[in-house]
């Protein structure tokens, strides 16, 4: 069984260019805040545990969230 490439790929590329420092912009790389890219990784986490078929109590396992 194998999981298309594509979605994640596309969805890395967003990352990468949320993460790039716009050439616009009026301060250097370290001055600038890291843009929130969270939503974006939960989509990937998502896609993830649907392939592995992960249940609810095992994503709590997995993001450390087990009681």
């Amino acid at each position: 069984m194998s999981m298309p490439q594509q979605p994640f790929i596309t969805l890395v590329d967003q990352i990468l260019a949320a993460k790039q420092q716009p050439p616009s912009s009026p301060y250097v790389k370290e001055e600038l805040p890291d843009a929130d890219t969270s939503a974006i990784e939960q989509q990937i986490d998502g896609m993830v545990y649907a392939f592995y078929g992960l249940t609810p109590e095992e994503i709590e396992i997995v993001e450390g969230r087990c009681k």
